[in-house]
């Protein structure tokens, strides 16, 4: 597989979001081979993969592609002078999830979530606003604490390692962990402005 492919199926069924894929690969494990179909610039390819252990908890065994995942959707705004734009900041992919939520609700919403603080995070995010897992979290640590973050928010099941990390290096960075994007909201509403 090559960054940009679009998987069509995996073991002749249909993957149309993201979820399709992780139930799909539930029952499998590290080492089993699926049929995938996928569209490479424009053409329909087949190929052969062998699953590997994408888990980043080393008790626990995840069979996946090996590859990261992305979601491709188009939303058209409802009202024409409310779409939300983004500068390019060479950051994607499906660990921004709910960074780039926050930030759409910010854009759509009066004032400033951040009142003031350096805001840093890290979670996938699905439609029902739920943060999951990522990889490589003690990297993104390691990152906001460069950047001077204040708070970081991470996905519940990333907790432990963000912390033994943040521990590790001396942060100082308030480590807020989420199972929802409502909740990094309502965390963030009832801030004090920073003095």
């Amino acid at each position: 597989m090559s960054p940009g492919d679009i998987i069509r199926k995996v073991d002749g069924k249909p993957i149309g979001k993201f979820e399709d894929l992780s139930a799909l690969l539930a029952e499998k494990k590290p080492g089993d081979q699926v049929s995938v179909q996928l569209e490479r610039k424009n053409k329909d390819l087949d190929e052969r993969v062998e699953l590997i252990n994408i888990s980043t908890d080393k008790k626990v065994v995840k069979a996946g592609l090996g590859v990261s995942i992305g979601e491709v959707r188009k939303v058209e705004p409802a009202v024409e002078d409310q779409e939300v734009k983004f500068v390019d900041t060479r950051i994607g992919g499906p660990s921004a999830g709910l960074m780039f939520t926050l930030e759409i609700y910010n854009q759509l919403t009066p004032g400033d979530l951040s009142k003031g603080y350096r805001i840093a995070g890290t979670g996938t995010i699905d439609e029902n606003g739920t943060v999951g897992e990522i990889g490589g979290v003690q990297f993104k640590i390691v990152a906001a604490e460069r950047q001077h973050a204040d708070i970081f928010f991470v996905p519940v099941n990333n907790y432990d390692i963000a912390k033994a990390k943040a521990d590790q290096i001396g942060s100082k960075m308030k480590l807020v962990k989420v199972q929802t994007a409502q909740e990094a909201l309502e965390y963030l509403q009832q801030l004090e402005p920073k003095a």
